[in-house]
Formats: structure tokens, C-alpha cells, sequence
């Protein structure tokens, strides 16, 4: 069976003017259908249309710097107000009202970065600071967790100092997730953060000690945001250039047949994906959303050369997509 291009090389002319023609991001910049923008949507787009290898002509490129502006004016900095101190700075919501998260903020430093934006400008090291404050690492958040503690290294979806209580103990109720962890990781190596960072190596420490793909690790809800996991988790492999990964009993996963294994056992008789145990919003995790997810992570599994090589159980996933 021939092999199936990666998805970045797939993308032609044609390809592209059909996003644009969708996107709901007019010849203005705005967005006429909704006025609290979503900046994690416009994210999307931005990184889709500046991946398209033969994408050209002024109406894109213009759509890509007008994308590039409104993701640079609504982050949280001091021009809003916002100084270093606040733990929302360097953040980005899901439109300009909404409170900073760190899905909204690695989407849109990932989308940047595959615009052409350097990982020194000051937008994107703004960035770093937020993302920096999502994670359990002593030194780095204001909260010190004590020697020990399986938490350290892994990120949350919120700064730490935004989740602690009013009184009594300091800790917080939320703890890191594998999705969150991954998001983090990815998004601070987009940054220019070498591999050997310790807020690097801190991620990656705690993905080892709570390795699993039978699970969400982190979740009370064992499959709550289980593909979206599985995404973030193939592509902060592939990021780090890790095509094993050592749990912390020393076992030694190949992550790529593994999880590939897992999609083949989870792939429903007509081809597409669902997950009963979502607790988003019906919109987000619909079975369209998670075979879209579960397809961006057979993109993301590839192999060893960035290619998508059909192995094993690979041929009956991609045969039944024409759900």
C-alpha cells in the first residue's frame, strides 16, 4: 500500500482558498459573525493558513498579518494594564475579555511561531512568562512544593497563583494534567526553551512518572479530554525529538506504535471516534471534534523521519475515514 503524505505537504492552492473562503475572518480582520471574537479558533486558522507550503498572493499574506495583530493585541500585558507581577501577564483568553488560560495562550505562541514570528520577540517571551507560571516547579511558581511530591514539572490550564484558596492551606485543589503538561512543554520548545531547560526537563519528568495511554493522567474523569490528550501528547514527542519514553519503572515505551495501537482499538465501525466521558461543552467533543483530533494525532505519529508510514492495524484506521 503506497504511503500517505504528511499533511503539511498535502496542502495546495485550492486547499487554502477553500479556508479562506470559510474563515470567518473577513478582507477587514474582523470577524463580523461573532464580537467577542475567539481568539483559540482565529489561532487555528492562523497556523493552517501559514502551513500551506504553496500558499500566496497579498489577500492571504494580509489575512495572516491582520491574524498575527489582533493575537498580538489581546494578550495580557502592561499596555491593558496587566504588569509583570499579575499572574494573567503574558497570557492569552479565549477572546479579550476572557481571563487568560494556557490552551488559548500555547495555541496562539505555536501559531506565531509557524507564522514567522521569532521566538525573541517580546510577544512571545511575554508568553513564556504565563505559560512558566502554569507549572508545579520550584523556583518558578509561587507556590514550593515540597521534595517528593509526584505533581512537580506538570502544568495546569491556570496560573497556580490564580487557584489558591483565600485561606488556610496554599495548595491548590487542581492538579497538573497530562493534556496541560504537554500543551507546556510544546509551546515553551516553540519558544526557543532549549530541551535541557528545567522547566523542560521538569515536564518531561512528569510525563514519565504518570505515563499511560489508557487514561487522561491527572483527570478525576479517567477519559475526560482523553483525544485532546493524545494529540498534545504525540506532538510534544515529536517536539522533543523522542521517538521512546522511559516510565518511571524503567520501562521503555514506543509511544508511536503504542498509541497508534490505541486509536485502532477505539475507532468505531464507521470509521469515526467519540468519547462518552468528555465533560466540555457538546460542541467541543462531538464525534467530529474527536475523529478530528484522533486524525491531527495519526498525523502527529508518523515515524522516526516525520513520515505518516500505514503499520499494523494503520490501513484499517485510514480505511474507514470515509465516515
Amino acid at each position: 500500500m503506497p504511503e500517505s503524505r504528511p499533511v503539511r505537504a498535502g496542502i495546495t492552492q485550492a486547499d487554502a482558498e477553500v479556508v479562506l473562503r470559510q474563515s470567518r475572518v473577513d478582507q477587514s480582520g474582523t470577524r463580523a459573525d461573532d464580537p467577542r471574537q475567539d481568539l483559540g479558533i482565529l489561532s487555528w486558522e492562523l497556523m493552517a493558513l501559514a502551513t500551506g507550503e504553496q500558499i500566496a498572493g497579498d489577500r492571504s499574506q494580509g489575512i495572516l498579518e491582520r491574524s498575527v495583530a489582533i493575537l498580538r493585541a489581546s494578550q495580557w500585558d502592561d499596555t491593558r494594564g496587566c504588569p509583570r507581577a499579575h499572574p494573567y501577564y503574558g497570557g492569552t483568553g479565549r477572546d479579550e475579555k476572557s481571563a487568560p488560560d494556557l490552551p488559548h495562550t500555547s495555541q496562539s505562541v505555536q501559531a506565531l511561531r509557524t507564522a514567522g514570528v521569532p521566538a525573541d520577540d517580546p510577544l512571545i517571551q511575554r508568553a513564556v512568562v504565563f505559560i512558566s507560571r502554569c507549572q508545579r516547579l520550584g523556583g518558578r511558581s509561587d507556590l514550593r512544593p515540597e521534595a517528593g511530591d509526584g505533581d512537580v514539572g506538570g502544568l495546569t490550564f491556570e496560573p497556580y497563583d490564580t487557584m489558591l484558596p483565600k485561606r488556610g492551606d496554599a495548595r491548590s485543589s487542581r492538579r497538573p494534567c497530562g493534556a496541560a503538561t504537554c500543551m507546556g512543554l510544546t509551546s515553551l520548545l516553540a519558544a526557543g526553551i532549549p530541551a535541557k531547560d528545567a522547566r523542560i526537563q521538569g515536564a518531561l519528568r512528569w510525563l514519565q512518572t504518570h505515563y499511560s495511554l489508557d487514561h487522561h493522567p491527572g483527570m478525576t474523569r479517567a477519559n475526560d479530554g482523553l483525544y485532546r490528550y493524545y494529540y498534545e501528547f504525540a506532538k510534544a514527542m515529536r517536539s522533543l525529538g523522542q521517538d521512546e519514553l522511559r516510565d518511571a519503572c524503567g520501562v521503555v515505551h514506543n509511544w508511536r506504535g503504542e498509541l497508534a495501537q490505541r486509536l485502532a482499538a477505539r475507532q468505531r465501525p464507521d470509521g469515526s471516534w467519540a468519547n462518552p466521558e468528555e465533560s466540555a461543552k457538546p460542541a467541543w467533543c462531538g464525534p467530529v471534534t474527536i475523529t478530528s483530533y484522533a486524525l491531527l494525532t495519526l498525523n502527529q505519529i508518523g515515524d522516526s523521519s516525520g513520515q505518516n508510514r500505514r503499520r499494523g492495524r494503520g490501513p484499517t484506521v485510514m480505511g474507514n475515514i470515509a465516515w
